[in-house]
């Protein structure tokens, strides 16, 4: 194919409807209708190319006495591509990106991406009462560790001499007092009962180095006539 070398002297381009590929991998060429070409022309970046329909009178330069650049010329030519010659030149410009994505499972469970927990723990507990309320779950950490995943569950029933209507609460949080999930119910009349569940899926929030996760049922609050029950599970991981 035709090449025409620039410099950083201006240069006129061969007469005639063509397209000029600028091949070079790192210099961009200066194009203008008119002598000098100058930087307020049109650059042509590496593997760049143009179509001129030779009407007028196309000139050329890198505007540089020490760069040359080696652009084709193709008479009538209308498309150009080198997927080589532009991965060159990204990565020559510093712009190449791994598009790939690859972890082993040992790396996601250093990172600590789900399904992979570093050092998972289970705590759990059930048929926690208002009585002795915060219930002690998840005891102090030598060290920052993240909750994964938790479950709360809270049920109420009345006996047959409760009258009225009772709302009750439970609520897993940490002993410094961060709310992690809650559960409302109410009890109302005699013999009826009503349940609640909350689930934290979105995992990793921060359990501070010495903190606690505790289970609060009605802030220890309870009813002669009802019988209130919570029960919880947590996954914690350490780094």
């Amino acid at each position: 194919m035709p090449l025409l070398t620039a410099d950083g002297t201006t240069q006129q381009i061969p007469a005639g409807p063509c397209l000029l590929v600028n091949t070079d991998t790192a210099a961009s060429v200066y194009l203008g209708p008119q002598r000098p070409v100058t930087t307020a022309d049109a650059p042509l970046p590496p593997q760049a190319s143009v179509s001129l329909d030779g009407a007028l009178p196309w000139y050329i330069s890198t505007l540089d006495q020490a760069v040359t650049v080696k652009c084709a010329v193709l008479p009538g030519g209308q498309a150009w591509s080198d997927p080589v010659g532009v991965q060159i030149t990204l990565d020559t410009l510093g712009l190449a990106r791994d598009a790939t994505v690859a972890a082993l499972p040992g790396q996601l469970q250093a990172l600590g991406i789900p399904p992979f927990i570093p050092n998972a723990q289970p705590f759990g507990a059930v048929d926690l009462g208002a009585g002795g309320s915060p219930h002690l779950i998840v005891p102090a950490q030598p060290a920052d560790a993240f909750v994964w995943y938790a479950h709360l569950s809270f049920a109420g029933s009345s006996n047959a001499s409760h009258v009225g209507n009772d709302t009750a609460y439970s609520m897993l949080r940490t002993a410094s007092g961060k709310p992690l999930l809650a559960c409302e119910i109410a009890v109302g009349g005699a013999a009826s009962a009503d349940s609640d569940s909350a689930q934290l899926t979105i995992g990793a929030v921060l359990l501070s180095t010495g903190d606690t996760v505790v289970v609060d049922v009605n802030n220890g609050h309870d009813d002669p006539n009802v019988q209130f029950r919570a029960a919880c599970i947590v996954i914690l991981g350490t780094p």
